[in-house]
């Protein structure tokens, strides 16, 4: 909705533009006064009410910002063009003295800006520079004097992401301090809308905690990914996107949202299956942050029908501390002779063995493809969910064979990892 604004000020609160497409240009370097009008704007958000609305006008001009009079905007060819108009007359030394124009753009109405087109002298000539808020530019724009108190400079829809409608505000930004009630920093049309802030701040993004699935008690492959979400709390809306890999497969994204804070995602895990986790996040600034990976493995459970147990040598153990409620133990073996094993294939370069029963002190040897590889020793202190991982085999589908040597052993499941060797 538009409202009224004082005498000197034409109430243009809400105005939008049409658009059309046009080829986009290549983007110029980023003159020195761009980022300085956008840390001067940045920082004026905590100076005081004065800067949301200017209390007093200084009608001659003779100390802080050039005093609007007026802005205009009209459609043109692929282009909206912005006439703006003082109070008094001006020379381009002022502009380069007292700091520059500054159009701000807003494409999605959320009252903060994702475009600056920032009109200043250079070398004698005017210059205007579209850029992101973090000063990046993204094009050069035509700008013209029609008189002594009138600039008129254009917007390449094309270059703001071609929105439908846009809103957008004019600035004059002095390099004056302090800013004071009686020495303003700042002069806008129109003049009751809040200073929309410049977020200097990328959002800060962590994964709290990817489940050890190996030690986690539960009677299903179901397992919570927990991270947090900080923002600029003056700054611009965060997107984030949690976003997961399955198998070294690609990357998809399983949760996305708004909310600042701590959040934890339940994923569907499958069997046998090895995740990848990373959080995205971006503003609406340009600012964008991405976490390192995290992972887990869902192994098979000891129940898989991949496993072949030898006949008449192990138990079902139901106690509770095994992942999906049971797990399997041996007799107790006092040698390898006695033929106690268990068998089954994986597919990846590493093969994983995990330990349910934490009264299991026995010992194995595990062979890959019918040769000696490596060996275990379950210690009652390690367990439930203790992992034994060998890798450097060649990727692909391989067979093995634990041969229980002593003791008594515990199964409680077995994953293969098809892209790299670790262990969670």
């Amino acid at each position: 909705m538009c409202h009224g604004f004082r005498r000197t000020v034409i109430a243009l609160a809400c105005i939008f533009v049409g658009v059309s497409a046009l080829p986009a240009t290549g983007a110029p370097t980023v003159p020195a006064p761009v980022r300085d009008a956008a840390e001067r704007i940045h920082r004026l958000r905590a100076v005081g009410p004065h800067v949301f609305e200017i209390g007093r006008r200084d009608g001659n001009d003779t100390r802080g910002p050039l005093d609007l009079r007026s802005m205009t905007m009209s459609r043109g060819n692929g282009f909206d063009a912005v006439t703006i108009q003082t109070i008094a007359p001006f020379t381009n030394a002022q502009i380069d003295r007292r700091g520059n124009f500054a159009v701000l753009i807003d494409t999605d109405t959320d009252r903060r800006y994702e475009f600056g087109l920032y009109v200043f002298s250079s070398k004698g000539r005017l210059r205007a520079v579209l850029a992101k808020p973090n000063g990046r530019p993204i094009d050069n724009s035509p700008v013209r004097r029609l008189n002594s108190r009138t600039v008129r400079t254009e917007i390449q829809r094309a270059r703001i992401n071609s929105p439908g409608t846009y809103r957008f505000a004019v600035y004059s930004v002095s390099a004056d301090r302090p800013c004071t009630d009686r020495r303003p920093c700042v002069d806008v049309i129109p003049n009751r809308l809040p200073l929309i802030p410049l977020d200097h701040t990328a959002p800060v993004v962590q994964l709290v905690d990817i489940v050890n699935f190996s030690s986690l008690i539960s009677d299903d492959t179901s397992f919570p990914v927990s991270f947090s979400v900080t923002g600029d709390p003056q700054g611009t809306r965060v997107t984030w996107a949690l976003e997961q890999r399955v198998d070294g497969g690609a990357w998809t994204v399983v949760d996305t949202g708004h909310e600042i804070g701590e959040h934890t995602a339940q994923i569907a895990g499958s069997e046998g299956s090895t995740y990848d986790f990373r959080l995205r996040a971006d503003d609406q600034q340009d600012h964008e942050r991405l976490t390192t990976e995290e992972w887990t493995s869902v192994p098979f459970d000891d129940d898989d029908p991949a496993l072949t147990y030898s006949a008449g040598d192990w138990a079902v153990d139901t106690a509770g501390h095994s992942f999906g409620g049971s797990d399997h133990l041996s007799v107790d073996v006092e040698s390898p002779s006695d033929g106690v094993t268990v068998s089954g294939s994986f597919s990846g370069s590493d093969l994983c063995i995990v330990g349910g029963d934490p009264t299991a002190d026995g010992g194995a040897d595990i062979s890959i493809d019918g040769v000696p590889e490596f060996g275990l020793d379950q210690d009652p202190t390690s367990l439930p969910g203790h992992v034994w991982c060998e890798g450097g085999f060649e990727s692909g589908s391989h067979t093995f064979t634990l041969t229980v040597v002593e003791g008594v052993v515990s199964i409680d499941g077995f994953y293969g990892l098809p892209y790299r060797m670790s262990s969670p």
